[in-house]
């Protein structure tokens, strides 16, 4: 099937059924994002498993103290 096809299928529908064609495949769209995002996560999963315990540590202080500096900016800049 090609994208030929379905404009050719859509073509065919009533124009009062376009708000309701329009919902349809925006959300069909936003799924099929979603769903490649999460399949890109997850093909990080177990990256660090054989990460020593002492680079782990250091690495979740790192990211801890770039959190806090990132929202003390953030908190700052609301002020």
């Amino acid at each position: 099937m090609t994208r030929e096809d379905v404009i050719k299928e859509i073509q065919k529908i009533s124009d009062e059924k376009m708000n309701a064609l329009y919902e349809v495949v925006h959300r069909m769209r936003v799924e099929f994002e979603h769903e490649n995002k999460v399949e890109e996560i997850l093909r990080y999963a177990g990256t660090w498993s054989d990460m020593p315990e002492t680079d782990y540590d250091n690495l979740l202080n790192e990211i801890r103290n770039r959190r806090k500096v990132a929202f003390q900016n953030r908190e700052k800049s609301i002020d």
